[in-house]
Formats: C-alpha cells, sequence, structure tokens
C-alpha cells in the first residue's frame, strides 16, 4: 500500500514551515520596516485624516504587540486649518489584536500604552462646528470619538485648546502621572473671554475626551483663578468633547456674581465682593447648583439652582433662600454703585440721591428665569427704615421682562405686599409698581426724626445714666402705591413717575415739640424744651401725591391733633430732586406770643432749605409796634393765636379744603 504522503512532500512543507519561521523571524528581529506604508495607510483609513510614521521605526507583533516610532503625526479633521491634530516624538505604542480586529468592523480606535518624550496636540472648533479632533472614516462626522488610551507616559505636552463657539484660547502644559494614567496640566489664556490661569489634575486624561458614551467620569482637581474670581473644584468630571459631566465641590470667590455669569454663560447682576460654596453638577447641558454657603457683600444667601442651556434662551430656575439680604449688595443691578461706592465727585451728580448709573437692559434679554424666593430679613440700606422679614417672592424674567410677583413682606407689625415689573425691552426701561402696606407700626418701622433720652440711674447706685430710643412719630400706617415710569436708570425712573400715592397713620402719637416748632410758639415750645417732650395723641396723618412726568403733587397733606392741625401743600421733583412745599400750621388752643407763619421747605433733597414766609411775620412785627403805641401791652395781641374749634377730621373727605 503506498504512503498518501510522498517523504519528499514532507521535507518540502517542513522546508517552507522552516522558511516562514526564518522570514516571520527575521522580519520580528529587523522590526517589520517595510510594513510602516501599510500601517500608516491602515491608520489613515480609521482615522480619517492623514496619519505618518516618520524616522526610526520598529514593529513587533509577537507577544505585547507594539511600535516604536520615532515622529507620529496625525492630521487634523474635517479641513480644520491647523498643522495637525497630535504630534509625539519618541512614541512607542501598544495594543491588542482583538482591538484591532473590533475597529475594522467600526469599534472604536483602542490603544493600550501610549509613551512619548514630547507631544503638542491642536484642539480647535471652529464656529460653524468642526473639531480637529472629530476623527472618522471617510466621511468623518463630528463628535467621532477619539483613540482611547488606557494608559499614557507622557515626558513633557503643550495643548492649544481654541474653540471659537464659546471664545475660548487655552494653552495647556501637561505632564502624566506616575501611573501613566493621569495628568497634571496648567492652563494659561481665556475662557469664555475672561482671562485665565489654573492647576488641574485628572486621575485618567484621555477619558475625560471621549464621546458617544465612550467616555466615563473621572476624579479632577481644578485650582486658580479665572476672570477676577478664585476657583476651586474637587469631583468629577467626563465627556469634554460631548456631554461634560461634572459633579463636585465648588469653591469660587470673586469681585462680582457677574463675571461668574460671564463664565457659565448665564446673567448674574453685578454686586460686591462674593464667597460661594456649592455642590455643582452639569449633564449634557443642564448645570445644578446647591449653594451651601453664599456670602455677598453683607447677604447670607443660599438656594437650588438649575439652568437649562438646550432652550433657546437659556432657563434658570430653583429657589433662593438666605437669612439675610441687604438691598445695598444688589445696588448695581438696580442701578445703584453698591456697597463700595464712594461719594459721587463735586458737581450736579454729588448733589444727587438716586442711583444714575444705567442698566444692564440687554442681560435681560440673555435668559429666562424662574425663582422662588424666601429670605428671613431684607436689609433697605437705609437708617430710616427698619428691615423687612419674612420676605416671600416669585421672580419671572421672560423675553426681556423682569415680574416680582407675589410679593409679601412682613414690616414691624404690619405686612408689605404687591408686585413689581421691568420691562427691558429698546433702550429704555419700563418699571412699574404696585404696592400695599397694612398694619405696620410707624414707631418701629419708620425711623426718621429718632432721638435718644437720657434716663437716670436709681438714686444712691453709681450706674451710669442709660439712653433710650424715642421716636416722634408713633401710629399704624396704612398705604397704597401704584406708579409707573420709564428710563436707563433709577433716577431716569424715578424722575419720569406717574400714578398715585396714598399714605395714612392712625391712633398715633406726634412729637409736641415739633408741632409747636412748626407753628414756632414761643411759649409754649420753651415749656417744651423746659419740661420735656411729651408726645401728644394724633388724630391722624395722611399724605395723597398725585405724580405725572416726575411731577410730585401733595393733592393731601394732614397730621392732626388736639392742639394743632398741620396742613402740607406743594410740589416734589422727582427728576430734579428738590422739594418746593408749604406748611402752615392752625392752632385748635389760645396760644401766646405765638409767630405762627408759613413755613417753605424748598431746595434739593439732599440739603433742604427750611425758612418762614416773612411777609406774614412782618406784618405781625408792624401790628404789634402800632398798637404799642397806642395801648402798650396791646402790643401782645398780635402775637395771640385763639385756634380753632373746628371738629371735622381732615384726614377725610369731609374735610374743609386744606388751608
Amino acid at each position: 500500500m503506498k504512503r498518501f504522503w510522498p517523504r519528499q512532500w514532507g521535507l518540502q512543507i517542513g522546508a517552507i514551515v522552516a522558511a516562514i519561521v526564518m522570514v516571520f523571524g527575521a522580519c520580528e528581529l529587523l522590526g517589520w520596516r517595510f510594513l510602516r506604508g501599510p500601517l500608516s495607510s491602515a491608520l489613515t483609513s480609521a482615522a480619517g485624516v492623514p496619519v505618518r510614521l516618520d524616522g526610526q521605526f520598529r514593529l513587533y507583533v509577537l507577544g505585547p504587540p507594539r511600535v516604536h516610532v520615532a515622529t507620529l503625526d496625525v492630521g487634523a479633521a474635517q479641513d480644520v486649518p491647523v498643522d495637525s491634530l497630535l504630534r509625539a516624538e519618541n512614541v512607542t505604542l501598544k495594543w491588542r489584536w482583538t482591538d484591532v480586529w473590533l475597529a475594522a468592523r467600526g469599534g472604536p480606535i483602542v490603544l493600550k500604552h501610549l509613551a512619548a518624550s514630547q507631544l503638542k496636540a491642536n484642539l480647535l472648533k471652529l464656529k460653524d462646528g468642526r473639531a480637529s479632533w472629530a476623527l472618522g472614516g471617510s466621511k468623518p462626522k463630528a463628535g467621532t470619538p477619539l483613540p482611547r488610551v488606557e494608559a499614557l507616559h507622557l515626558g513633557h505636552g503643550d495643548v492649544v485648546w481654541i474653540d471659537q463657539t464659546t471664545a475660548t484660547h487655552l494653552t495647556l502644559s501637561a505632564n502624566s502621572t506616575a501611573d501613566g494614567r493621569g495628568m497634571d496640566v496648567t492652563a494659561k489664556g481665556s475662557l469664555r473671554a475672561l482671562p485665565v490661569d489654573l492647576k488641574a489634575h485628572a486621575d485618567d486624561t484621555f477619558a475625560l475626551i471621549q464621546s458617544n458614551g465612550a467616555s466615563k467620569d473621572v476624579a479632577v482637581l481644578v485650582d486658580g483663578t479665572v476672570g477676577l474670581s478664585t476657583v476651586r473644584f474637587e469631583g468629577t468630571t467626563g465627556g469634554l468633547s460631548s456631554e461634560q459631566r461634572l459633579d463636585g465641590m465648588l469653591h469660587l470667590r470673586g469681585d462680582s456674581l457677574a463675571s461668574v455669569g460671564d463664565l457659565f454663560g448665564i446673567t448674574l447682576p453685578q454686586s460686591p465682593p462674593f464667597d460661594l460654596q456649592a455642590r455643582l453638577a452639569h449633564d449634557r447641558g443642564v448645570w445644578q447648583l446647591d449653594a451651601q454657603k453664599f456670602v455677598v457683600g453683607g447677604s447670607e444667601l443660599g438656594g437650588a439652582f438649575k439652568f437649562d442651556s438646550r432652550v433657546s434662551p437659556p432657563l434658570l430656575s430653583g429657589s433662593l433662600t438666605g437669612s439675610r439680604l441687604r438691598l445695598v449688595d444688589l445696588g448695581p443691578a438696580i442701578g445703584g454703585k453698591g456697597g463700595s461706592a464712594v461719594a459721587a465727585a463735586a458737581g450736579v451728580g454729588a448733589h444727587r440721591v438716586l442711583p444714575d448709573r444705567k442698566f444692564d437692559l440687554p442681560s435681560l434679554s440673555a435668559m429666562n428665569a424662574h425663582l422662588d424666593v424666601e429670605i428671613a430679613q431684607l436689609d433697605l440700606n437705609t437708617k430710616a427704615l427698619a428691615p423687612l422679614s419674612k420676605l416671600q417672592a416669585i421672580v419671572d424674567l421672560k423675553d426681556g421682562v423682569l415680574t416680582i410677583g407675589d410679593l409679601r413682606a412682613q414690616a414691624s407689625g404690619g405686612e408689605v405686599s404687591g408686585s413689581m415689573r421691568l420691562e427691558g425691552l429698546g433702550g429704555t426701561a419700563k418699571w412699574a409698581a404696585d404696592l400695599t402696606f397694612r398694619g405696620i407700626d410707624v414707631a418701629r418701622w419708620l425711623r426718621v426724626g429718632d432721638k435718644t433720652v437720657a434716663k437716670q440711674a436709681p438714686k444712691g447706685t453709681s450706674a451710669l445714666a442709660k439712653t433710650a430710643p424715642v421716636s416722634y412719630l408713633t401710629g399704624e400706617l396704612a398705604a397704597k402705591m401704584k406708579v409707573a415710569g420709564s428710563g436707563q436708570s433709577t433716577a431716569d425712573i424715578i424722575g419720569s413717575l406717574g400714578g398715585q400715592v396714598d399714605a395714612i397713620i392712625k391712633n398715633g402719637t406726634i412729637s409736641h415739640l415739633l408741632v409747636e416748632a412748626a407753628g414756632l410758639d414761643l411759649a409754649q415750645g420753651l415749656g417744651i424744651l423746659i419740661s420735656g417732650d411729651d408726645a401728644l395723641p394724633m388724630r391722624c396723618a395722611r399724605v395723597q401725591l398725585a405724580a405725572k412726568d416726575g411731577l410730585a403733587t401733595v393733592t393731601r397733606g394732614v397730621v392732626d391733633n388736639k392742639d394743632t392741625t398741620l396742613f402740607v401743600s406743594g410740589d416734589l421733583s422727582l427728576r430734579k430732586e428738590t422739594f418746593a412745599l408749604k406748611a402752615v400750621a392752625k392752632p385748635k388752643d389760645v396760644s401766646l406770643f405765638t409767630l405762627r407763619s408759613p413755613v417753605h421747605i424748598t431746595g434739593p433733597w439732599s440739603s433742604p432749605a427750611i425758612k418762614l414766609e416773612s411777609g406774614k411775620l412782618a406784618g405781625k412785627a408792624v401790628a404789634s409796634i402800632l398798637l404799642g403805641a397806642i395801648a402798650g401791652p396791646a402790643a401782645l395781641l398780635p402775637f395771640i393765636d385763639l385756634g380753632s374749634n373746628e371738629t371735622d377730621d381732615p384726614c377725610t373727605g369731609t374735610a374743609k379744603a386744606q388751608r
């Protein structure tokens, strides 16, 4: 029986196998240099961009497959105008054959290990959305992932990151960590047009820039300055080229909240220096911030906020809370100068009371907002008024119109309620307010005219005399204000106001000294100064104003008690910030040595002038001289006021016309 395999065939096959092994071994020993071109072509086809392997080349396919090349140059995707996406010197690449098989069937390009002594990268994203890193097939698409690198050993790397869609231009200097996965980076340049000087650490650098679900969250630490703010973030992030996930603790300090809004692309007001500690999260265009500590100037705030950048315009929602909010800390936002402002320069502006800083109206249209507000105390930034408490409101900003609705606050035993509206469309703001005041204790809330009196220490003790505040005015205040105006600043709006104001005080008292001083009643005035200032019961006090084009006319101004009724008339110029008022005191009792004459209050709000109507006073003096020449003591008659027995309530419509 003949053998199936002739002996010579076996020898031939053995020789062929031996030759193949020898050739393969020789190629392995020499590093498969002839495969430089085919490998470059394969990488070019997989990446969709030119990939060149220059200089010394060694490829090993036995054991862990790897390649060594003097220079690796990867071209930019989508015709983005940069020299190359990546250029690396003294490069070693390691991979797995299973990953190559998957990549050939459309899977991601995975590199087990990448080492380089030097690396330069150009990450450029154009305004039209094209990006130098968008690698893929012959028809690359935006968002195609970069090759995934499991370990990186980098002597030194320089990365230029330019994103024209966000006004970002950063130069990053990087060095890999000892384990080859993480990276220490310094960043200088601009982010959203703000100057940047940051240091950062990431546990897995290449994982940060994957997309289409290939990225994972990586522990990061960022510390440095952005604009005029210092920032520290410690947490996790991922998908920087697509989803831009973020979650961690943020500590942010700076000179103004507005600069932070510029960083994140949201509208925040100008403010005094701030300090924020919060948990910050971001996923696919939605930011969330939970403030644990939020100090702005002297305000202590908190809250939880959500900012959705996926819609146009972006939407800010959530709740603003806090133990204290000072109005001065939002001064620039409402046209003021803020807590750190100094007095105005000499000239007309130095006498202005109302802030005339122009509003940033375009910012009102940059986003929409819906916030629930709950503040324990609202400091109105004036010694004349006590703070409001338990402030609640709903703030809506939509299409450039800011509305503060369902406004409620407690004020010294009473309540303030109503709404306000600011329309920022066009170049001129339109403002309107509809406010109601009920049951407010004037002595506790209105501090104008308060004085301090001494209380003697008990006899026989060495204790010092104590002082206690005494109010010139007490009672229960009720008021209604419905006004509207327009302009480019707070001063402009107040200076153009039109509408109605009606305020009345009941069941109160008024300083006896103030009433007598208004009438210049010397006999009673001197007696009060000697015996002390006893408050007189007040029937009522009422002020009604009708405003038009910034001129507020007193349609009813009256203060009434058992001794005197004081009538006030005239105008207040809200545009020029001046007084033109006249006060006339009509007594209800007989008073000797009176020099009663109308009192005129004129001049600017900041320094009004108060003077008597000299004509009537001179008339009394002439009459006194004539009577004195005739009958001696009769000269006192012009200075005796017999008073009035009028019983009508001058604060209501039943009273006679104002004198």
